[in-house]
């Protein structure tokens, strides 16, 4: 009996990091779409949450909120996925939830932009989420990154329709 449960519990495990990678596709918002931070409108404030590519935990999705806005639902958090919302000024409790919760407690002016890098940790029985404040430079590196990282995945599914042959130039 024993022998069969640690079989199951590592097949378990083999299909969790095999299946990691299978995210689903999340564009960009057109605040990031070309790379660069839009900066917000006047007299607002503008946050960007970001996850860069993950192969491991990369399956993971969890919604973003904002406690400022009773909880309000910013964006959905993928592998190679971005999320920004022009808010107010102000003490903002961004937070998301698997199995347990995490908060990022930011103070943004008026023409601010605050990031915060979001990621996946482990957890009992599902993966939990991270979230890590950065700053701009790091912030925008990240971010130009994850949409070229998203051009050149979406090239390449391009030049393998056809059953795999690259098309000719």
């Amino acid at each position: 009996m024993k022998r069969i449960e640690k079989g199951a519990i590592g097949i378990a495990l083999i299909s969790l990091l095999m299946l990691g990678g299978c995210a689903t596709r999340q564009a960009i918002p057109e605040a990031a779409s070309n790379g660069e931070l839009k900066p917000p409108s006047p007299g607002k404030a503008r946050i960007y949450v970001y996850r860069p590519p993950e192969f491991v935990g990369g399956g993971l999705f969890y919604d973003i909120h904002d406690g400022a806005q009773n909880d309000k639902v910013l964006g959905t958090i993928v592998s190679a996925s971005v999320v920004s919302a022009e808010v107010d000024p102000g003490v903002h409790d961004i937070w998301a939830k698997t199995e347990a919760r995490v908060d990022q407690n930011l103070t943004v002016k008026a023409g601010e932009i605050q990031c915060i890098r979001a990621g996946a940790g482990m957890g009992i029985m599902i993966g939990r989420p991270t979230l890590q404040r950065v700053d701009l430079p790091t912030c925008r590196r990240d971010i130009k990154e994850i949409v070229e990282y998203q051009k050149n995945r979406d090239k390449k599914k391009e030049e393998d329709l056809g059953f795999g042959f690259a098309k000719k130039k």
